[in-house]
């Protein structure tokens, strides 16, 4: 059984990455969808200043009661794509890394076969010198 070439595996492993970063992109465009039913509005006529019925003064009412929020909640920072591009450089690091290693190897079967071919001659010269 032979060992897969580094340059399959290479391409096997760019190829395992990108499908894992295009998955989490639209696991992370999904989850960033509101689902259905998120944005229920309260009934009409309903009241959020429970608060001011008990008789407490305006000032304390305003600090504990609760305020509905219209429209969605926005991040400062769009932290889907950033955590993208974070495993993106990290990919990028990783081709880049087998790459050199790929061509450390090439220049080590080179220098090995050269090496191997010297051992040859010298084999080949020593059997001619004892003949």
């Amino acid at each position: 059984m032979t060992l897969p070439s580094l340059s399959t595996l290479l391409r096997t492993g760019a190829a395992l990455l990108f499908a894992l970063l295009v998955a989490f992109a639209v696991a992370l465009r999904a989850g960033a969808q509101a689902p259905d039913g998120a944005q229920d509005e309260p009934p009409p006529g309903a009241t959020h200043d429970n608060a001011q019925d008990a008789g407490e003064d305006a000032a304390e009412s305003r600090a504990t009661s609760f305020r509905a929020v219209d429209g969605a909640i926005r991040e400062d920072v769009p932290g889907g794509m950033l955590v993208v591009g974070a495993y993106g450089a990290i990919a990028a690091l990783l081709l880049l890394f087998l790459l050199r290693q790929q061509s450390q190897l090439r220049e080590l079967d080179a220098r090995i076969v050269a090496l191997r071919g010297e051992i040859d001659r010298g084999a080949s010269q020593k059997g001619n010198e004892r003949a």
